[in-house]
């Protein structure tokens, strides 16, 4: 792999809090690693081809990612399939702890995810792990790109790309003002997942969270039935 986060705004060691207590980075990571999704696009919108990162298994397209990632990799010079793109590892039956530890990573990319804390704790034999702040998957993708940028000693580039990414949503919001106001529900329906046909994503979520920055508002019932800790709530098809 390629993996390089060369042009470091920061000093190091760095030290990132997180839900299982705190990281510190010794230097610069050269070889970088992901789990969940999130962390793999934040790393390549910072310029940071990871050495190892989970296959899009669910949505993704024929190189098992997103158009997004593809033209990342290509303007990287890490296309999937020549010598300098990120190995890819299943996560459909949970974090590949071995995939992980064959890709010998400097850091670990989980800002973004819902890892547990036995999960962290074999991560971190790998590699220094870089958690969620609070709760599983509610980690917006601002401080996904904080923290990440904080890793791979990139905070200036990483303020630079929220400030252009809200910027880019607040003009895309202004040019659709009927937007304002107006009341959502985000969710799934798969027929056939039996009772659970339907999921709806809860506040805590990203989608959601995108949304209400164009103008939108979460329809009530949503908090109203949502679990304080879920980024989903299951609703009956009835």
């Amino acid at each position: 792999g390629t993996g390089t986060a060369a042009g470091s705004s920061d000093q190091f060691p760095v030290t990132i809090e997180h839900a299982f207590g705190e990281t510190t980075i010794e230097s610069v990571p050269e070889r970088v690693a992901t789990v969940s999704w999130v962390n793999t696009d934040t790393a390549l919108a910072l310029g940071v081809v990871p050495v190892g990162m989970p296959e899009y298994e669910w949505g993704g397209n024929e190189n098992g990612t997103t158009p997004w990632i593809d033209e990342a990799l290509e303007e990287l010079g890490a296309p999937i399939g020549s010598e300098n793109a990120p190995v890819q590892y299943s996560e459909t039956d949970g974090i590949n702890f071995d995939a992980i530890a064959a890709t010998t990573p400097d850091v670990i990319l989980a800002a973004y995810s819902g890892i547990t804390e036995e999960e962290y704790d074999k991560l971190s034999a790998i590699a220094p792990v870089v958690a969620y702040p609070e709760t599983p998957y509610y980690t917006s993708w601002q401080d996904s790109a904080e923290m990440i940028g904080e890793a791979l000693g990139k905070s200036d580039a990483a303020a630079k790309l929220v400030e252009e990414t809200e910027q880019a949503i607040a003009d895309k919001a202004a040019e659709y003002p009927e937007l304002a106001g107006t009341s959502f529900i985000y969710g799934n329906l798969d027929t056939t997942a039996g009772a659970d046909q339907i999921s709806i994503y809860t506040s805590g979520d990203n989608r959601p969270k995108f949304l209400k920055e164009l103008g939108m508002v979460q329809a009530p019932l949503v908090d109203e039935n949502a679990p304080s800790d879920a980024f989903y709530l299951t609703w009956s098809p009835e």
